[in-house]
């Protein structure tokens, strides 16, 4: 049950009285964090009409005063880069292929670089969706240096004029201080790929929505180590929790680009703000 549908029970049970408090709770249940549970709670209970359109409006307000609403766009007659961001089993992959499989869609040159090295599994794949979308995929073998595929791959999309070059990474949170480096240090080659040329370079942090708070400390692993400029959320399709969307936005304070909801190349859409908050009723 969302949001305010258990808000509405509230008043239709005449709890009137305890709405707030009651709120309280159904906010945390939503898995979204105490400090922002406390902002909200503090902010409505200043309201004077505590009626059911009052409260649910408001706190719309309040919800959507924490989400950057910033689209994701390409540049045009640029290469972009995308370095693509994440743990291990959070759908990264899938992810990377809906985007491009997408971006394809709407006319845009497409070249993937399959930089997760470290399993062979994240690498075979990626040749699969190149296969089934039509992209040009750039790979090395098991156990290569990330940072030199990528610059190979970033030679390559800036000789051949592509609209965009995707990168996929590795994401092995288990040893953190080892991912910290290697993600600053292929962040370090495409920032001196970018000296003298052409080129935005966007890097996009895919969040798991069913994971709820753990996905706060991933969220500033990633972002200490390089500066995250969006966000990718998987998996709302299932059993996700309103917090996810909430408490990633509070946290890096920035914009949710896209959200995948199921197992085809398509289920890929932009993020809709209204749509969100409409679902949550």
């Amino acid at each position: 049950m969302g949001i305010f549908k258990k808000i509405k029970n509230l008043f239709k049970n005449k709890e009137q009285e305890n709405v707030i408090e009651n709120l309280e709770d159904i906010l945390l249940e939503s898995d979204i964090n105490n400090e922002i549970v406390i902002e909200i709670i503090n902010k409505l209970t200043k309201e004077k009409n505590k009626n059911e359109k009052t409260i649910i409006e408001k706190l719309k307000e309040l919800l959507s005063d924490y989400i950057n609403t910033k689209k994701f766009t390409l540049e045009n007659n640029k290469l972009n880069i995308l370095l693509i961001v994440g743990i291990n089993g959070i759908g990264k992959t899938s992810s990377i292929a809906k985007l491009a499989n997408k971006l394809k869609n709407e006319g845009k040159n497409i070249l993937i670089s399959a930089a997760d090295t470290f399993r062979a599994a994240a690498i075979e794949q990626m040749k699969i969706y190149g296969e089934q979308i039509g992209i040009r995929i750039i790979s090395q073998n098991q156990g290569s240096d990330p940072s030199a595929v990528i610059f190979d791959s970033i030679s390559s999309a800036k000789l051949k004029n592509y609209d965009a070059l995707i990168i996929d990474t590795a994401g092995r949170l288990q040893n953190k201080e080892n991912l910290i480096k290697e993600l600053q240090k292929i962040n370090n080659v495409i920032l001196k790929q970018m000296k003298n040329t052409n080129i935005n370079y966007q890097k996009i942090l895919v969040i798991d929505s069913t994971i709820g708070k753990n996905t706060n400390s991933q969220a500033e692993i990633f972002n200490k180590a390089i500066e995250i400029d969006g966000i990718i959320i998987t998996k709302l399709d299932s059993s996700s929790r309103a917090g996810a969307i909430i408490n990633i936005s509070k946290i890096l304070k920035k914009p949710i680009y896209f959200t995948t909801f199921g197992e085809k190349l398509e289920d890929i859409k932009e993020f809709d703000i209204n749509e969100y908050l409409n679902k949550l009723l």
